[in-house]
């Protein structure tokens, strides 16, 4: 029979474990309630969900009942050897090395905030870590480990026991209730005597990254989209769309709200400013349910300013996988891991199979009354790992590649390029990205189209911006304007849209926010002015003074680049900050390999004119005047007048016709229709 002596260690093996397991338990608490009340720096609200509840917790009790394992093992082991007086050293030395490690921690992200001139994110959270692992120390001294090795208490020990138990119980119903039924709130929009009856459907859908000149349905000799090809043979393709920007939210947020990035504010460190009306705050005003789901795992968390309006708001958030990678032990060690032994990859990214999973989960519960429907896939985006069987569907790329690439599609300059074999092989990669992308846009379609509101449903399939392949020594987006991160793939499907239809004349996808209101308010102006559909009902020359088509960009550097760009005719012009100008004949240079500024003083000198006169008659306020800092333009000196540059409608024209709702998060009202039908029109 086993004496109480021999089992002593064993029971310290135990308290060890049920010990650290609680106040990893305790820890992770805490760190749920930082995560989910405190937005992270910039966002206007928190990234995480109520899932971070259960996910954090777990993770941090796991993590912590592992290292009181080893503890306890270790202590158990040193105690049956007869050496228990060098326990306290050691557990002083391994206390140390966690202290010293959390305060090196604190420096280093202290040091990157301090060069990024950015407050220390998440800073309360690591002095709770250094604070509870000064608590630790204080705790256990070396009497009071041999103390509690030698007089353990059996009755203490099952209490902590049965207090873990239940908590983990608790947590393990709330991830399971979680993962089988995700909550989807009731409806509360209900139907708007202003509009028509019949009022149409709306599909808004963003292929993130998806530049055009590589989908087959652009002429590409890749079969990348065949699925994309069929379904555009029943609408109207536009050959030449231009995005307003060259990154997600920036050109996102152009397209909810017609405005341009100086007018909007939308940078890579702040979400959309000024509360402008958004297309789902005005649809849901006037009855329609509204739902987003956006893939981005960078800028589509509804932080970032693009949720106002949607009744439902699908973002990362709501996942258990991106809860958990935003946990300290997720960012460090699970995140970490997964990249360098499991997939070179973000482990909380949503493919766009999971996402039509979620949409169709929204459909059963998808109210009568008609909807706008928001989505955006993310699976073209980079490193551009496709699934199988699509990962090798025109060549591939090996993780190898993948994480030499990624340090140049994140503009890090470290400094090596890729060969001409190593470009060729990342470019198959990208193009594996769409076919698979256009599988699953299939599988929503041909969801969509077994419903029985398909035939009074508008469909409207586009881009946020494209990327660069290596063309004019870039590649990723975000870092010029030039034309492959601006030229994106745009079609409409829907009632009286001539099938087959294509339009050759640049248009921009900004425009998108004056189509969608002309199509549920049945020709009301200004948007009727301002709409795609009159290319194709009435067939008309799009007039170059009707929105000018500019794209912006300020960069992510240190201080950041401001690149201009005006599409007129034939023409492309592109000048930034430093004041250098170019121009490109676009139609007979495609790839914009021939700066013609030299050739063309005239023409350069015209545009770059026209492109000061268009933005400094655009509609004010201007949120972020940095966007156009390289043309000279102050906010607070110029007056906006009616007309402007060649009699042009001025720049956000459509979104200043909607009551501002200073300090709302969102419209509480509609349009006031009144002011809408007295407002004369050039």
């Amino acid at each position: 029979m086993t004496g109480p002596r021999e089992e002593q260690p064993w029971i310290c093996v135990a308290h060890f474990t049920t010990l650290f397991a609680l106040i990893g338990l305790l820890f992770g608490l805490g760190e749920s309630a930082w995560l989910y009340l405190s937005p992270s720096w910039p966002l206007l609200k928190p990234d995480v969900g109520y899932v971070i509840w259960f996910v954090a917790p777990l993770t941090d009790l796991g993590f912590a009942a592992f290292l009181g394992l080893v503890l306890g093992l270790v202590v158990a082991e040193q105690h049956l050897r007869g050496i228990s007086r060098h326990l306290g050293g050691l557990i002083a030395a391994l206390l140390s090395t966690v202290m010293l490690w959390v305060v090196g921690t604190i420096g280093i992200e202290a040091l990157q905030a301090w060069r990024h001139g950015v407050a220390l994110r998440n800073a309360p959270l690591w002095c709770l870590v250094a604070f509870a692992s000064l608590l630790v120390a204080c705790c256990f001294r070396r009497d009071r480990i041999l103390s509690l090795i030698q007089n353990g208490s059996l009755l203490h020990f099952k209490r902590a026991v049965g207090v873990l138990l239940l908590s983990v119980t608790i947590l393990l119903c709330g991830l399971l209730a979680d993962r089988i039924n995700r909550s989807i709130p009731p409806t509360t929009v209900r139907a708007n005597a202003d509009l028509p009856g019949d009022r149409p459907n709306i599909v808004l859908i963003t292929l993130d990254t998806a530049r055009a000149d590589h989908l087959s349905l652009y002429g590409y000799a890749r079969p990348t989209a065949p699925n994309l090809e069929r379904w555009a043979r029943q609408g109207v393709v536009f050959e030449n769309a231009i995005a307003p920007s060259s990154w997600t939210l920036a050109s996102h947020a152009s397209i909810m709200t017609g405005l341009l990035p100086h007018q909007h504010g939308a940078n890579w460190k702040s979400p959309v400013r000024g509360n402008p009306w958004t297309l789902p705050a005005i649809l849901r005003s006037k009855g329609y349910e509204t739902a987003g789901f956006n893939a981005n795992l960078y800028y589509g968390y509804a932080g970032w300013g693009l949720h106002p309006g949607f009744e439902i708001y699908d973002d990362d958030s709501s996942s258990i996988r991106h809860n958990l990678v935003l946990t300290l032990a997720g960012q460090n060690l699970i995140q970490t891991s997964y990249y360098l032994w499991v997939h070179p990859d973000r482990l909380d990214r949503r493919s766009a199979k999971q996402v039509n999973q979620d949409v169709f989960r929204w459909f059963q519960h998808k109210p009568a009354s008609p909807y706008f429907l928001f989505v955006n896939y993310f699976d073209a985006h980079e490193p551009f790992i496709a699934p199988a069987p699509y990962d090798q569907r025109f060549g591939h790329a090996s993780d190898e590649l993948i994480d030499k690439a990624s340090e140049l599609t994140e503009g890090r300059d470290s400094g090596q390029k890729l060969s001409d074999a190593e470009r060729q092989s990342f470019i198959a990669s990208y193009d594996n990205c769409l076919a698979s992308l256009d599988n699953e846009l299939n599988g929503l379609l041909t969801f969509l189209s077994r419903q029985p509101e398909w035939s009074n449903t508008f469909v409207i399939i586009t881009a946020d911006h494209g990327e660069a392949l290596g063309e004019h020594r870039s590649y990723g987006h975000g870092f010029n304007l030039y034309r492959e991160v601006l030229h994106v793939p745009l079609v409409v499907l829907g009632p009286g849209v001539p099938a087959g239809s294509r339009i050759e004349p640049v248009v921009g996808t900004r425009r998108l926010f004056a189509t969608v209101l002309d199509l549920i308010m049945g020709g009301t102006e200004p948007f009727a002015r301002h709409s795609l559909r009159s290319l194709w009902t009435l067939h008309e020359k799009p007039n170059p003074n009707r929105g000018a088509l500019i794209s912006e960009l300020l960069t992510r550097d240190t201080p950041p680049m401001n690149y201009l760009s005006l599409f007129a005719g034939r023409w492309h012009y592109v000048g930034d900050s430093t004041g250098r100008r170019e121009l490109y004949d676009w139609v007979s240079d495609p790839t914009e390999r021939i700066n013609l500024a030299d050739r063309q003083p005239a023409i350069i000198d015209e545009l770059a004119n026209r492109l000061r006169a268009y933005t400094a008659n655009s509609i004010k306020p201007w949120e972020a005047p940095d966007y156009v800092a390289a043309l000279g333009l102050d906010a607070d000196s110029i007056v906006t007048v009616s007309g402007g540059a060649d009699n042009a409608d001025p720049i956000g024209m459509c979104q200043a016709f909607f009551p501002r709702e200073g300090g709302q998060t969102g419209p509480s009202k509609g349009p006031n229709e009144d002011l809408l039908r007295s407002l004369p029109y050039n």
